[in-house]
């Protein structure tokens, strides 16, 4: 008996030891087969469809290798040897939005080793070459994406091809790359043109860049890689941009696996715009000096996040002469501050302003207004008649103002020379009749003598003689400023004139084969508005050294070579309308044109007679006609102190346009709405109507016959515009926070409520601090309502029991739980405040067996049992 107690303890000791032995075994061994299945891998992963970016490059994590639920691959964790690329896969789909899980959006065969579609796109919908296929790290993989091994870190492409014969896979050098605004950067695309991996890798040449999926193009062409597969690219928006390429066969297909590079282009701080500065007057004869010292030294420049910065002005002045009245350009370069970019296209970091130089105190000669009054008297007795004759005279009446009154059967009966003649007719007849108020471009049944004198002009750009060339150049500059029609004179052709006048300036810088002194005035003439160019600048400071040279001692002019011997009215006129149109101050008395105190006036004037009229010679009366005509010209330009010929071109109005525009006009104040309709919106056209109205002539603004509903709708945008700025200068006046509005406001605000609900739902969109305006009433409104409620406590007494009324009855809807914790009885809620429904799901996840807390099930169960047997032995041996 005692052995057989003996061998039964030993046998139940022997059972005991290997049940421990077990329970410490099973736990390690089971931890292990867990590990195995839950590795902590991260692999990078893109999917291409053939024309679109399924998914963008994503990196996955991947923990657990079990595949069981995903249908058509329906494997476990122990079916893998390794991580392989359909985890990744998968994965990378699911965290992209696409179920794999989902046959119509992934459907794999072949026990999960081979794609069939993805998103809808399968295999053959491109034809029977087409199909998916997969690179790890930019190389071919010989296995299915269930058996080729990868490893953490590594990248897995799947991309579909639509002819897997023809196709090149292509890859970026870069895939990912951070550049700034305007900044060229360079991308690579490589290319195996082997997709099953036989070939080797190059560059891509031909191939269409895409930026965001659309071709990308410069100046109107698609942008394509070079010969080494390398393009270079500029992207000026700032953002984050998908670079891809494409490239077609013969049929179409795209032969190219779509590339990937994602390019975030940086927003630079870039110059916004120039704080402008004020023009300044300065007194007649300052210096230039004194002038600069009076211009700002610094002005601000905003940057692109609204930003100002205060740059350094270093000012110059073009042509500044301090002793001639008149406006004058100042201009600064500055550099840009530290940070701060130039845009693209740059912006010009200059700034200008305008210097008006007063006019000088002292009169012009007193017998200057006598002299031209009685040249006007002259022509008043003896009307000047045929344009041949008499063009100059027409154009000096109106430029002193007095428009000889008289109809002229030339002005309307066409006279009848030819359209391309090389006389002189039609620049004569077109400047009489601007002098008249006629308009050259709508003459005689429709002729245009603008576009008939351009078509004047010979291959060289000349037009046959100097003389008619330099008026010919004058004349259709006037057109073009008055904008008529001027046929063949563009660019080109008026270049050609002025290298053509050019080459016919003689060494010593006069123009002209004889009467040196004439010629050489008219081109001064010609020449002043094209002197931004080197050699008609040049060429007119040589000009005003040979006039000068010419000088005498009382002002006048004289050269011997020409025509004459002395001095004559007609070539010190056409030289002082040289002179005036380059802008010699000749009328200075300091001026060095004024000679031992007589000026050029003076040299001119003495030689008019009592009637009026000019002599050519003062005892050689010549011919008066032209000697009359030149000089009333001249003395035009010294009393505007401006060409005559130019300002033709500024003050004229032709008939035919002046009509065009009135048209306009009249039907563009038709349309604006009328007077009780109108709104802030409509301030753009109705003040680009008024400013139109203003720039005709008083005469033409007699024929706006609705002009009136024009006037009163100005005054009505301009009672909307006021108001609207007293409202927000108003509101903004009101405390900055809610807080300080009291009593005080109150007229005030509700005075701008009103105000603000009386103007039209547009107009109400420009009050910009409205619901600063509706925060502050709302103040006032509370302000009121506790100042009521204090002056009835009973009032407040019988609220507030009727609120404790509320409250008692809330309280029967408390519910105590089994931990003292209170709740709202709401169904469905538990003690954490989580519904059924959460409650149920984290239930479920507890006992998930995911969570791997069932491999602890066994050894715990055989521990226990080791316990209960230690625990039996030891009460039976104690009973014993």
């Amino acid at each position: 008996m005692n052995l057989s107690k003996t061998n039964i303890k030993k046998r139940v000791s022997w059972i005991i030891i290997f049940s421990l032995i077990l329970s410490f075994i099973l736990p390690i061994t089971t931890f292990a087969q867990a590990e195995n299945n839950k590795n902590n891998y991260s692999v990078k992963v893109r999917v291409e469809g053939y024309d679109s970016t399924f998914v963008k490059p994503i990196t996955v994590a991947i923990n657990d290798l079990d595949l069981s639920d995903y249908p058509s691959i329906e494997k476990s964790a122990s079916d893998y040897d390794s991580l392989k690329p359909i985890h990744a896969i998968v994965h990378a789909l699911e965290k992209s939005g696409i179920d794999p899980k989902d046959p119509s959006k992934f459907d794999i065969g072949y026990g999960g080793n081979y794609i069939k579609s993805i998103n809808g796109l399968g295999e053959f919908d491109k034809g029977q070459m087409s199909g998916w296929m997969y690179w790890v790290d930019n190389q071919y993989a010989n296995l299915g994406v269930g058996e080729y091994e990868i490893k953490s870190g590594q990248e897995v492409v799947i991309f579909y091809v639509e002819n897997y014969m023809e196709n090149v896979y292509s890859w970026f050098d870069k895939q990912s790359l951070s550049v700034d605004q305007y900044e060229n950067f360079e991308l690579k695309l490589n290319g195996n043109p082997d997709s099953w991996g036989g070939g080797t890798a190059s560059g891509v040449e031909g191939a269409t860049i895409l930026i965001n999926d659309k071709e990308h193009t410069q100046n109107g062409k698609a942008v394509k890689t070079d010969s080494n597969g390398k393009i270079s690219l500029n992207i000026e928006e700032p953002g984050t941009y998908h670079v891809s390429a494409t490239k077609k066969n013969d049929v179409g297909q795209n032969i190219l696996t779509r590339p990937y590079a994602s390019v975030t282009v940086n927003k630079l701080n870039t110059i916004k715009s120039i704080e402008p500065v004020k023009n300044i007057e300065v007194d007649y004869a300052t210096k230039e000096i004194d002038v600069i010292s009076k211009l700002p030294k610094t002005t601000n420049i905003i940057d692109s996040l609204d930003k100002k910065h205060s740059v350094d002005l270093n000012w110059s002045i073009d042509n500044y002469s301090a002793k001639k009245s008149g406006e004058y350009t100042a201009i600064s370069n500055f550099k840009l501050p530290a940070g701060i970019h130039q845009t693209d296209p740059e912006t010009d970091l200059e700034l200008s302003m305008k210097i008006l130089v007063k006019e000088q105190p002292s009169t012009k000669p007193t017998n200057l207004e006598d002299a031209i009054n009685k040249a006007v008297n002259y022509y008043k007795n003896n009307n000047p008649g045929d344009p041949n004759g008499d063009w100059e005279a027409y154009v000096g009446l109106w430029g002193v103002g007095d428009v000889i009154d008289k109809d002229y059967n030339w002005e309307s009966i066409d006279p009848g020379f030819g359209a391309n003649i090389s006389g002189n007719e039609t620049l004569r007849y077109a400047y009489s009749l601007l002098g008249q108020g006629q308009d050259p471009s709508n003459i005689w049944g429709g002729r245009n003598l603008f576009k008939e004198l351009s078509s004047q002009q010979k291959d060289d750009g000349s037009f046959t003689t100097l003389g008619k060339q330099l008026f010919a150049i004058l004349l259709l500059d006037a057109g073009e400023e008055m904008g008529a029609d001027l046929g063949d004179w563009n660019k080109e052709n008026k270049q050609k004139a002025i290298d053509n006048l050019l080459s016919q300036q003689n060494e010593n810088g006069s123009f002209g084969l004889f009467s040196h002194l004439d010629y050489t005035g008219w081109s001064l003439i010609a020449l002043s508005e094209y002197r931004e160019q080197k050699e008609v600048n040049e060429a007119i400071n040589k000009s005003l050294e040979f006039l000068k040279s010419k000088q005498t001692d009382n002002g006048a002019f004289i050269d011997n070579s020409g025509w004459g011997s002395g001095e004559n009215s007609n070539s010190i006129a056409c030289v002082v309308q040289g002179l005036v149109a380059v802008g010699e101050d000749v009328l200075d008395p300091n001026s060095p044109w004024v000679k031992n105190g007589n000026t050029v006036a003076d040299a001119l004037i003495k030689f008019q007679q009592d009637n009026g009229s000019f002599w050519w010679e003062e005892d050689n009366k010549g011919s008066v006609a032209m000697a009359t005509k030149q000089s009333l010209v001249a003395l035009s330009d010294l009393k505007n102190q401006k060409s005559t010929w130019h300002r033709l071109g500024e003050e004229v109005y032709l008939d035919s346009f002046v009509e065009k525009d009135i048209e306009n006009l009249i039907s563009n104040i038709n349309k604006l709405p009328k007077e009780n309709k109108i709104t802030y919106n409509d301030k753009l056209e109705i003040m680009k109507a008024y400013n139109m109205f203003l720039s005709l002539p008083k005469k033409w603004q007699l024929k706006v016959d609705n002009s009136d509903l024009l006037l009163k709708s100005k005054e009505k945008v301009m009672q909307i515009e006021k108001e609207i700025e007293y409202i927000n200068d108003n509101i903004w006046s009101l405390p900055g926070k809610t807080e300080d509005i009291d009593l005080s406001h109150k007229e005030k605000i509700l005075d701008l409520m009103e105000r603000y609900n009386a103007l039209s739902d547009s107009d109400k969109k420009y009050i910009e601090y409205y619901s600063e305006l509706e925060a502050a009433k709302a103040k006032i409104e509370l302000i009121e309502k506790e100042e009521s409620t204090q002056e009835d406590p009973k009032e407040e007494n019988s609220q507030n029991d009727s609120q404790d009324n509320q409250v008692n009855d809330k309280d029967d809807d408390v519910v105590i739980d089994n931990n003292g914790q209170s709740g709202t009885n709401t169904p469905g809620n538990n003690e954490n405040g989580n519904t059924a429904a959460e409650n149920s799901d984290n239930s479920s996840t507890s006992s998930s067996p995911k969570t791997g807390d069932n491999h602890l099930l066994i050894p715990i169960i055989l521990f226990l049992i080791s316990l209960s047997t230690i625990v039996f032995i030891l009460r039976r041996k104690k009973l014993n």
